[in-house]
């Protein structure tokens, strides 16, 4: 009996196409007349979420928009920067929830869509940089119905002030920033444009400004503009500012942390000394805290009275916590981010192995020191203090009898629902690569839910275990690894090459090593990773050229892939930008390709190329930052 789902009646075909995927939905809608309508029908397309519709152009979705365009109530098309979406959002005359970071705006088209959207309620855009003045009184009747707003600044921020004074119903604001130039057009004065800005109601703040370098009284201007509007009568739910610009705020520190759930605080003195007079904190559930003071501070008190905490994030100078208080007082912590003193990596590790509930964990190398109690063994660390003259261990040598000395295991046996693992981001504190029992790694295998993992800066002799855990983590979507080993020569080249055809939910991947080239293995082991979307290999130091002709094959054999950045310093600048030129206008909308001789101008402000980079690349890619601080600012972290 022939089976073939046009036989069934519309009613069944109704339920199934609503949990259908928006990205299939595209698809099934293009099928036939049938379907088309069904398709068509308000309880299947009321939320349209086309993140990862890669294969698709602007013809493709104004056909599926055309007879959609009042059901259409929620749509996320964020970083969709292939999408000329303005002509086509402007129909959407009931959509309530618009997202659309990434996709370029002029003040012209934003208007127009602020005009023709007036029930929207929550919007995403990227901020058009030729914003004029005074001109949003023209919609200030959509304006004023907004309730939540992020907005992604590359350019002159301060002129967001002029659609804010319209927005009196908002309660979140976020904004973010792409690679904001510093050598940009300021204004004689700074001086706002707007003279009395008023919001009542906000409530949530996110300001991530790290990669940018806008100037203090450019971007500090504006948020202290924000938080003065806000009042001091705020009931703050998130203030998370992770910016290294100080934020002067008129009303002390002890009016924003009382009812706030999540947090993000630049420590100083003064800070540390208004957060000893907050008491009892047991609302709040994320905590972020970076700074310096010329003092050393203990903030073990402090997470001592937030009961009831599930994320906590910790980095500064002279700012320290006694890790097994804070595991006692907050025995359901599900993320951590701390950095501690290479000499405390022991009783460190040993007090995150308390946490069974980690799901998100970021450490530095000197957490790989030590060995367990009941192990004794003529370790690395008793050698040294012996024979000083002892060498390292020799490249490509691996002692795997080694592998569960490390008290790094306790973690990796006590905490199984890791989901995102970070080794490194330590860059100011350093530990002899003898003393480090980097071997453990291949004990990540055990942690079967990990989606993440980043490694950075782990004085490794062998990649050996790269082919472990890429069998025993088989749901590993992302993978970074960054200067492993010694600088002079890459140990794990080959074995990378090896695990990645085990990697068969691998999505992205990014290689930061000296003398990668040719890579001709990397990109054979690739094409076994059919799902991958994003790939970014660099090669600061080489002696040979990078193999352009596999990777153009490579690139071809992907289906998915939609950024590739890859840079040897060894290759001719002339093949760098054949093979780019080759991809500028391929039938692949989304793919963006670059291929340079290095990174070293990447960030520079001169750098006119580089700026094309899509946001959602330039900031999950390019940059190197720990997903802990990326968790809120950046929605394609949100379920992280």
């Amino acid at each position: 009996m022939e089976v073939n789902i046009s036989y069934l009646p519309d009613e069944i075909l109704l339920l199934i196409f609503s949990i259908l995927p928006s990205v299939d939905l595209l698809a099934v809608a293009r099928v036939c007349k049938r379907f088309n309508d069904i398709a068509s029908d308000g309880r299947v397309v009321r939320d349209i979420d086309l993140r990862k519709a890669y294969h698709y152009k602007t013809d493709d979705l104004r056909e599926f928009f055309r007879p959609r365009c009042l059901t259409i109530t929620h749509l996320n098309a964020n970083h969709m920067y292939w999408i000329k979406f303005p002509a086509l959002v402007e129909k959407l005359k009931n959509v309530q929830s618009l997202h659309m970071l990434g996709s370029s705006l002029t003040f012209k088209q934003l208007l127009s869509i602020l005009k023709s959207c007036q029930k929207v309620e929550h919007l995403s855009i990227t901020w058009p940089d030729d914003v004029k003045t005074n001109s949003f009184a023209l919609v200030q009747t959509t304006a004023v119905r907004l309730r939540s707003l992020a907005v992604l600044v590359s350019q002159y921020p301060i002129s967001l002030l002029t659609l804010l004074q319209y927005t009196t119903s908002l309660t979140s604001l976020t904004i973010t920033n792409h690679h904001a130039p510093n050598l940009f057009a300021i204004p004689s004065s700074v001086t706002s444009p707007v003279k009395d800005l008023c919001l009542p109601n906000l409530t949530d703040l996110i300001v991530d400004h790290v990669g940018g370098s806008f100037s203090y009284r450019v971007l500090g201007r504006l948020v202290e503009r924000v938080v003065e509007a806000a009042g001091s009568t705020a009931e703050w739910c998130t203030f998370w500012i992770n910016t290294s610009i100080r934020i002067h705020m008129s009303s002390p520190l002890t009016t924003v942390v009382p009812k706030c759930k999540r947090l993000f605080l630049l420590v100083n003195t003064g800070v540390y000394e208004e957060l000893k007079q907050a008491g009892q904190l047991p609302q709040l559930h994320h905590l972020f805290i970076d700074g310096e003071t010329p003092q050393i501070h203990s903030l073990s008190p402090l997470l001592r009275s937030c009961s009831n905490l599930r994320s906590l994030h910790m980095h500064g100078l002279n700012i320290t916590l006694d890790l097994r208080q804070v595991c006692e007082a907050s025995p359901y912590l599900q993320r951590l981010s701390v950095c501690c003193q290479p000499q405390l990596g022991p009783v460190f590790t040993k007090a995150v192995s308390c946490l069974t509930h980690l799901t998100h964990l970021t450490v530095p190398v000197c957490a790989l020191i030590g060995v367990l109690d009941e192990v004794k063994v003529e370790g690395r660390e008793e050698r040294s203090m012996r024979e000083p003259f002892l060498k390292k261990q020799r490249v490509g040598v691996s002692s795997r009898e080694n592998a569960h000395l490390a008290t790094f295991n306790l973690v990796l046996d006590n905490c199984p629902h890791l989901v995102v693992l970070e080794i490194g981001f330590s860059g100011r504190l350093s530990c002899s690569p003898k003393r480090v029992w980097w071997e453990c790694l291949e004990n990540i295998q055990k942690l079967t839910s990990l989606t993440h993992l980043t490694l950075d800066g782990v004085p490794i002799t062998s990649g050996a275990f790269l082919i472990q855990i890429a069998k025993g983590c088989q749901r590993l979507e992302f993978l970074r690894l960054r200067h492993l080993g010694p600088s002079g020569n890459c140990t794990y080249l080959s074995h990378l090459a090896q695990a990645l055809p085990h990697c068969y939910n691998l999505r992205h991947l990014r290689v930061e090593q000296n003398y990668l080239a040719p890579s001709t293995g990397l990109w054979t082991g690739l094409q076994s990773c059919q799902f991958l979307e994003r790939l970014l290999v660099l090669s600061q130091s080489d002696g040979r050229e990078l193999d352009l002709v596999g990777l153009d094959a490579l690139i071809s054999s992907l289906p998915h892939l939609v950024f590739v950045f890859v840079g040897g310093s060894h290759t001719p600048k002339s093949k760098c930008a054949a093979i780019t030129k080759k991809y500028k206008h391929s039938n692949r909308a989304a793919l963006v390709v670059l291929v340079r001789p290095g990174l070293w101008d990447v960030f520079e402000d001169s750098n006119t190329e580089t700026r094309l980079i899509p946001p959602v690349h330039f900031n999950e890619m390019v940059t190197f930052r720990s997903w802990a601080f990326t968790s809120y600012a950046y929605p394609s972290m949100d379920n992280v």
